[in-house]
């Protein structure tokens, strides 16, 4: 199938297009509020505090987070939690101790980036620190946006069925204009929108799990113990992680107990519920319009 046959639909299109423009329209509206340096670089030190967590969050973890993670969770089962659990700590202790510092002390020297506080800081008049600065800036970056890239255009080319590298080239030019236009204020409401679409899957994965799990131990009761509640965990869309992942508890419990099939059987009417429940949308919303 090409990228003109699943882009036929109307529907498709629409949401294809609001994807693609939605942050260049957010890049021009950040433009009216970029006058300085300041604005461009760092919002003029006027975001609030919940944008900027949220940015920093959904731009520094979204490929691994929605990715790479939930590979992990897949290969390795419930001890990916920790790596959830590890990383929320540091993060909460780096945005309470170093943060708030670092704000107040840039704020007072007039410092914009990185480079600039440390070189202020250090007095540094060789432009050594700013030079060795720049130097690892650029090393380790370079890999951390290139993983970046690799991630969101393996969703698009996997997507649209298209080259990896004619996905890489539109996600690239796209973040481009919208960054040249907008800034940091662009980047952060961009990102904004991302981490609250990332959450609102994250809560109806959660309540999906939670609800599976109390029918489950409902059909447990009512059949007398020969009903498995994990079973009702897997009772959602992800196939096939959420039926792995319940049987492989289960067997982690009792290597004995053997109940893929039975998960799998729940997380292919999980699936059924999905596109029946999309369906109805689409019906609903159809005639709306």
């Amino acid at each position: 199938m090409t990228v003109y046959d699943k882009l036929r639909d109307p529907y498709a299109l629409a949401v294809f297009v609001v994807t693609l423009l939605l942050p260049v329209l957010v890049g021009f509206v950040a433009l009216r509020w970029t006058r300085n340096q300041s604005d461009y670089f760092v919002g003029g030190r006027a975001m609030d505090r919940v944008t900027v967590a949220l940015s920093a969050v959904s731009s520094g973890r979204s490929s691994w987070l929605v990715l790479a993670l939930s590979g992990m969770a897949w290969k390795l089962g419930v001890g990916a939690v920790w790596a959830i659990v590890g990383y929320i700590a540091v993060e909460a202790v780096q945005f309470v101790t170093l943060g708030r510092r670092l704000r107040d002390d840039t704020q007072q020297m007039g410092s914009i980036t990185l480079l600039d506080y440390f070189a202020s800081r250090f007095n540094d008049r060789m432009h050594l620190v700013r030079l060795t600065g720049a130097l690892i800036i650029a090393i380790f970056m370079t890999a951390y946006v290139a993983a970046q890239f690799n991630a969101g255009a393996k969703t698009l080319a996997t997507a649209l069925e298209i080259p990896l590298w004619t996905a890489i080239a539109a996600a690239g030019l796209l973040i481009l204009v919208y960054m040249v236009l907008g800034g940091y204020v662009a980047v952060a409401y961009n990102d904004v929108i991302r981490a609250v679409i990332m959450l609102l899957g994250l809560l109806a994965f959660a309540l999906d799990t939670v609800a599976g799990l109390l029918f489950g131990k409902l059909m447990s009761f009512l059949s007398v113990g020969k009903i498995n509640p994990l079973i009702g965990a897997a009772g959602i869309s992800a196939f096939p992680m959420a039926g792995r992942l319940a049987a492989r508890v289960a067997q982690e419990e009792d290597f004995d107990n053997f109940i893929l099939m039975h998960a799998m059987g729940a997380n292919t009417a999980g699936q059924l519920g999905s596109v029946m429940a999309g369906g109805i949308l689409l019906a609903i919303v159809s005639k709306l319009i």
